[in-house]
């Protein structure tokens, strides 16, 4: 049995026994309600309570369980200034998380050799109800405890975005492209920001696919999946399609390189 909870002026889907792993969290009750029958009628509620619940630590394609470190390990390899962990995060999550991000790294400087944070940001695991956040005040990407699906480009693009700042030209190319314009008018998917971190998120992807890689951590599919159970959202289609893919590659490389050449 699925219910709708609210706490803190948001509104949450959760097994009714079990309100510490939440399905998702929306801002109205009418969107929850929305989503929520969505789900009902597409018979997924069951199986993506199950992918929540099973977490970080027990999804078998996810990277990590093979690539565990410690902290320390990980900021002597990492651009990262600091990990932080809840007091309730175990040893092993720990260093699934630290080789996770470590691994991610390394595979977005292969792709984009320009890419590097030189020590700007941290990164945080907590349990809380959101996947995936960046606080631009602190500087901090962070996940959940046991997360659900990949984020950590998406994140990255928030944090580069603020950090330096997309010129106006690429911007300006970027929110004229289709994805882009597909959104426009939408709160979330429209809003400028977000397209930007979809972007890296979605060219990411594209690249692993590219050379035959995975990294669910660093941008999975199933994230899209995840989030287009409306109907409008999956009409709205906001994520480049492999064409767009292939012409954001370059500009995000040049972001890079532009970067790294100020730094």
């Amino acid at each position: 049995m699925f219910k709708i909870y609210t706490a803190q002026g948001r509104y949450w889907i959760a097994h009714r026994d079990d309100k510490t792993n939440e399905i998702e969290a929306f801002d109205t009750y009418d969107e929850a309600c929305k989503t929520y029958l969505s789900m009902l009628r597409a018979g997924t509620l069951k199986t993506a309570y199950e992918k929540v619940r099973r977490g970080f630590a027990y999804e078998p394609d996810r990277v990590g369980a093979d690539c565990s470190m410690t902290r320390e390990e990980f900021l002597e390899v990492s651009d990262a200034s600091n990990f932080i962990f809840g007091r309730s995060v175990s040893k092993k999550v720990r260093g699934q998380f630290c080789g996770a991000v470590a691994r991610s790294e390394s595979m977005m400087k292969t792709y984009f050799p320009g890419f590097s944070f030189t020590g700007t940001y941290s990164v945080a695991v907590r349990r809380v109800q959101a996947h995936g956040w960046y606080a631009p005040g602190i500087n901090e990407i962070g996940f959940r405890t046991k997360l659900a699906f990949g984020c950590l480009a998406h994140e990255w693009g928030h944090a580069w975005q603020t950090r330096f700042a997309m010129d106006a030209v690429r911007l300006s190319t970027l929110m004229s492209m289709p994805f882009a314009q597909r959104c426009k008018g939408d709160r979330y998917y429209g809003d400028w920001k977000e397209v930007v971190a979809r972007s890296l998120e979605s060219v990411t992807l594209h690249l692993m696919h590219i050379r035959g890689e995975k990294n669910d951590f660093l941008s999975d599919a199933s994230e899209n999946e995840a989030r287009c159970v409306l109907p409008e959202v999956l009409a709205m289609r906001p994520w480049p399609d492999a064409g767009e893919n292939a012409d954001i590659v370059p500009l995000w490389k040049e972001v890079f390189d532009t970067a790294a050449v100020a730094v």
